[in-house]
């Protein structure tokens, strides 16, 4: 059987005061999701491009002070097959509903 399905593009979104392991988590999780490889020696298939999408392309002060530049921004991320919304204590939380509840640009490839 040959492995050559795309990756599915998951977008995290991070914004100020953003929970770091709410975001950090997931995204682990997501890059290092692999299939093994097919004969010795060969890669192996990464099943997830992950990378993280904010508002603006400025660093992001999360909780705690972790300082992170995001990949993306709202306006110029590839197209989502998944997006993560982490947690986040109020006001910041207000700030990622409206986002969410708006929808983002680019719109999901359609499942195999």
């Amino acid at each position: 059987m040959t492995q050559t399905a795309e990756p599915r593009n998951v977008g995290i979104l991070i914004f100020p005061d953003v929970e770091i392991l709410d975001f950090c988590g997931p995204f682990e999780v997501f890059a290092s999701a692999s299939l093994p490889a097919e004969t010795e020696g060969a890669p192996e298939t990464r099943l997830f491009e992950v990378f993280t999408v904010a508002e603006r392309s400025s660093v992001v002060a999360c909780r705690g002070g972790l300082l992170v530049q995001p990949n993306h921004t709202l306006a110029d991320h590839p197209p989502l097959d998944l997006v993560v919304i982490p947690g986040a204590p109020e006001p910041a939380a207000s700030r990622r509903t409206r986002w969410s509840s708006t929808g983002s640009r680019g719109s999901a490839r359609p499942a195999p």
